[in-house]
């Protein structure tokens, strides 16, 4: 097990990437709706 990676670890520090990039697709999605809906209440 020495000198090799686990896989378990790859996996989580991926799936926090494509969270990461998820959420701020999401933020650049929705920004400037809210920002609309704000302006126009």
């Amino acid at each position: 097990m020495v000198g090799r990676r686990n896989p378990k670890l790859i996996f989580l520090r991926g799936t926090s990437f494509m969270l990461r990039m998820y959420n701020q697709a999401i933020l650049h999605l929705f920004a400037p709706y809210s920002n609309y809906l704000c302006n126009n209440r």
